[in-house]
């Protein structure tokens, strides 16, 4: 194997590795999100408990529901845009030598998601 071959293995792993932590990343957000959302709705819902005709309680539960519902879905859509911009980047980077293939590139990052 050449130096020049061990090095592009070397950059593609490092890479494979890199997209591994950031997907894992990405999955964390909504959870995130959710949380702090879900704390502003328990708020809510103990403080409908105490005045259950304050209209604008009701209204500010209905947008938290909200809130989380679309921070979820946009959350989810950018981690698959991202694995998608990545996969597209890996599959127009000439890999001279490697011994990975895209397909097993994108293996390892779908395995990674848990997909």
């Amino acid at each position: 194997m050449s130096k020049d071959q061990n090095s592009t293995e070397a950059q593609l792993a490092q890479e494979v590795m890199r997209l591994r932590a950031e997907l894992r990343d990405a999955r964390t957000i909504p959870e995130q999100i959710a949380e702090a959302i879900h704390a502003d709705e328990v708020k809510c819902q103990e403080a409908i408990t105490e005045d259950p005709v304050d209209a604008g309680l009701h209204g500010r539960l209905v947008g938290l529901q909200r809130a989380r519902d679309i921070a979820m879905n946009v959350s989810a859509a950018a981690v698959r845009k991202g694995f998608e911009r990545n996969k597209a980047i890996v599959d127009q980077t000439p890999l001279p030598g490697a011994n990975l293939s895209v397909d097993e590139i994108v293996a390892v990052v779908r395995e990674s998601r848990g997909e």
